[in-house]
C-alpha cells in the first residue's frame, strides 16, 4: 500500500523574508522539497500568533504557480505584483510538467495538462503542442484540465479525465485554511505526524513510525512556524498537540543551529519519511 503525503506549513513561514523576492525564493525551496518527496497537498493553515495574513495568499499563489506546466500559465496567471519575482523559481520537473513538444512526440493516450476554451462553437484544449487539441467530451468547463489524448492524426482530439487516471505521482495542490486544529479535524481519519523540538526522538521511534506510515493510506505532517512551534500556535487556538497528532517526532536531535527553518524541515522530515515507506517492513 502507497501512503499519500500532504504537509500543512503556516502563513508566517515567511515572516523572516526581507523582501519580495527572498519570499519567493523561499517558496520555491518548498515546492522542490514537497515535489522531489512526492507531496500531492500543500495546506497552508493560519498562524494566529503572526499577523501574516498577506503571506497566506502570497505563498499560495507562488506554490500554485510553479506547480502549474509553463505553457498554461499565460491562461492562468495574469500580471500581479505577488508574480514580481517568478523568474527565480526553479523549475520542478514533476510528470505534470511536460514542456512544450511536437506532434510527431505525442502519442495516444499520452496525459496532459491542458487549458479549456470554447472556439466557433466547440471546445478546445491548449495541451502544450503547436496546435491545440478538439475535445471530444461536448461541454466542458473552462479553464485547467486533465486530458487523454486520444487521437494525433488527422485531428489532434484528447478527452477529460480524473486524476486517478494518472499512475505514479503528478503534482501537488495548495490550499489555505483557517486554524490548523479544524484543519486536522476535518481531515480524519488521516495519520497525523506532528514535528516538534521537543518530541520524541526519531532515533527511538522509526520502527513505530514505519509501522503507522505502512497502515494508513494518508498521511498528514504538521509544521510549525520560524517564531513559534506547534504547540504554542495549537494554544492561541485552545487546543492541545496531543489531541490532535498520533505521534510527535524530533527529526533532528542535537540540533547544531538554534532553530531550523521551514524549508529545511521539509526537506529532513520528508527525506527520513520516504526512506521509511520504502524500507521494507519488518
Amino acid at each position: 500500500m502507497s501512503t499519500e503525503l500532504w504537509v500543512a506549513i503556516p502563513d508566517s513561514t515567511l515572516i523572516e523574508c526581507v523582501d519580495l523576492r527572498e519570499k519567493t525564493e523561499k517558496a520555491g525551496y518548498i515546492a522542490r522539497a514537497c515535489a522531489i518527496h512526492r507531496v500531492t497537498r500543500i495546506y497552508i493553515y493560519h498562524d494566529q500568533k503572526e499577523r501574516a495574513r498577506k503571506d497566506q495568499r502570497l505563498l499560495s499563489i507562488l506554490l500554485q504557480y510553479i506547480e502549474t506546466p509553463q505553457y498554461l500559465r499565460k491562461h492562468l496567471f495574469p500580471k500581479m505584483p505577488e508574480l514580481a519575482y517568478a523568474g527565480v523559481l526553479p523549475p520542478l520537473r514533476t510528470p505534470s510538467h511536460q514542456v512544450k513538444a511536437e506532434l510527431s512526440e505525442v502519442k495516444k493516450g499520452d496525459i496532459r495538462e491542458g487549458y479549456c476554451y470554447r472556439r466557433a462553437g466547440a471546445y478546445y484544449v491548449d495541451v502544450g503542442l503547436p496546435k491545440p487539441a478538439r475535445l471530444l467530451d461536448g461541454e466542458a468547463n473552462l479553464g485547467r484540465v486533465l486530458v487523454k489524448i486520444e487521437d494525433v492524426e488527422p485531428e489532434l482530439t484528447c478527452r477529460i479525465v480524473d486524476r486517478s487516471a494518472v499512475k505514479g505521482y503528478w503534482g501537488f495542490t495548495v490550499k489555505q485554511t483557517e486554524e490548523l486544529s479544524k484543519l486536522v479535524k476535518s481531515l480524519k481519519p488521516v495519520l497525523v505526524i506532528a514535528t516538534a523540538k521537543e518530541g520524541q526522538p526519531i532515533a527511538e521511534n522509526w520502527k513505530k513510525l514505519q509501522t503507522l506510515l505502512h497502515s494508513n493510506e494518508r498521511c498528514l505532517i504538521l509544521f510549525g512556524s520560524p517564531r513559534s512551534s506547534l504547540q504554542e500556535i495549537l494554544q492561541e487556538e485552545g487546543t492541545l498537540l496531543q489531541n490532535l497528532a498520533n505521534i510527535t517526532l524530533n527529526f533532528v536531535p542535537d540540533q547544531g543551529t538554534a532553530t531550523v527553518r521551514t524549508e529545511e524541515a521539509l526537506y529532513i522530515v520528508l527525506g527520513i519519511i520516504n526512506l521509511l515507506l520504502h524500507l521494507p517492513k519488518e
